[in-house]
């Protein structure tokens, strides 16, 4: 609440990028604990809501958001699992040990600095 939806949800989505790009760089495993709690302190869920339901000029209902915000969801849930696969099934070719088999995650990580 304090630094406000937008704020906290760039700050989340580096967050994020902060933690694919640790999965993928890491030499040590333990090291991948660290992902869940630092992406669990921000609420970027509540934060996106009161988002959208500030920008909501005409009165709808719950349900009707709810369904908006999913229709945008859907065609990343098609393409996207095809797309990651492919991405990693490609990466395990590359004889550089940094890309081997962490493509996805790191072009997550790229994606979601751009996003923010």
């Amino acid at each position: 609440r304090a630094i406000g939806p937008r704020n906290t949800l760039q700050i989340e989505q580096l967050v994020s990028a902060l933690c694919s790009l640790n999965t993928s760089f890491t030499t040590h495993p333990d090291s991948q604990y660290i992902n869940p709690i630092a992406v669990s302190v921000l609420d970027a869920g509540a934060a996106l809501d009161s988002m959208l339901a500030a920008g909501v000029t005409q009165r709808v209902g719950e349900g009707e958001l709810q369904a908006a915000v999913s229709n945008l969801n859907f065609p990343l849930g098609l393409l996207l699992p095809s797309l990651f696969t492919e991405l990693y099934v490609r990466s395990f070719s590359l004889s550089n040990k940094i890309f081997h088999g962490n493509v996805p995650f790191i072009f997550t990580g790229f994606v979601q600095i751009l996003n923010a």
